[in-house]
């Protein structure tokens, strides 16, 4: 594998601890803040002390994400170096290098960097805190719109990897309770009888997405590491 995809699959090894971490300093530096009653959003509102801590963060997050996606492209277009025990399984050795690789790339890495996108500008644009009788202006509707968005490019990410990682079997189950998991959160999240607790049903269903790409980003490393020592070996 080349050094820049490895480069690029290490991105996703630290997006998830830097987003949960950024999270966290938002909440202290928030003290009037409810995480099972308010979104994470309002972390970074117009109104917020401190909203860059969390909208920085968000940013940074998307960014990553995106370059662990580059990442997960490549090591699929240099499949015949990387270990096809995670990407095929043992009948598909002679589909190494076909199409068929590049297809299953695609299937995680596209949805995964318009995710990473979508994150970036839920960071760049800040939510309103509405006024009685007041309209919600262009930069909060922004905001929702990048937030739904990332929210339905995680879960096709995730049906991608059910997909695509043929050879690894708990992952791709994983990530088949991930998708699961999401629809559920969404679900409360969207209902009116549970809107008291709308900040632990977003939790639920962010915290799912993110613990996904630190999953499949040690999926990735572990095949990195396969990678080299197998060079290892047949260099000695």
């Amino acid at each position: 594998m080349r050094l820049s995809s490895k480069r690029l699959l290490r991105c996703g090894l630290i997006a998830p601890p830097l987003y949960v971490a950024f999270v966290f300093a938002a909440t202290l530096a928030r003290g009037d803040y409810s995480s099972i009653g308010v979104t994470l959003s309002h972390l970074g509102d117009i109104e917020a002390r401190h909203a860059w801590v969390f909208n920085t963060g968000i940013a940074v997050y998307g960014a990553l994400v995106a370059a662990f996606a580059a990442g997960v492209y490549g090591a699929y277009r240099e499949t015949g170096k990387v270990s096809p025990s995670l990407f095929f399984s043992p009948t598909e050795g002679e589909k190494r290098n076909s199409y068929l690789a590049r297809g299953r790339g695609l299937a995680i890495a596209a949805p995964l960097a318009l995710y990473g996108a979508a994150n970036i500008a839920i960071g760049a644009f800040k939510v309103d805190v509405l006024e009685a009788g007041g309209d919600h202006g262009a930069e909060h509707a922004i905001h929702i719109a990048a937030a739904r968005a990332a929210y339905v490019l995680a879960i096709i990410a995730m049906a991608g990897a059910a997909y695509a990682l043929a050879g690894k079997r708990r992952l791709r189950l994983f990530s088949l309770i991930a998708v699961v998991s999401m629809v559920v959160f969404g679900i409360l999240f969207s209902m009116e009888s549970v809107k008291s607790k709308i900040g632990l049903w977003q939790r639920g269903f962010i915290g799912t997405a993110v613990l996904w790409v630190e999953a499949l980003a040690v999926a990735m490393h572990r095949a990195e590491q396969r990678e080299r020592l197998t060079g290892l070996r047949r260099q000695a």
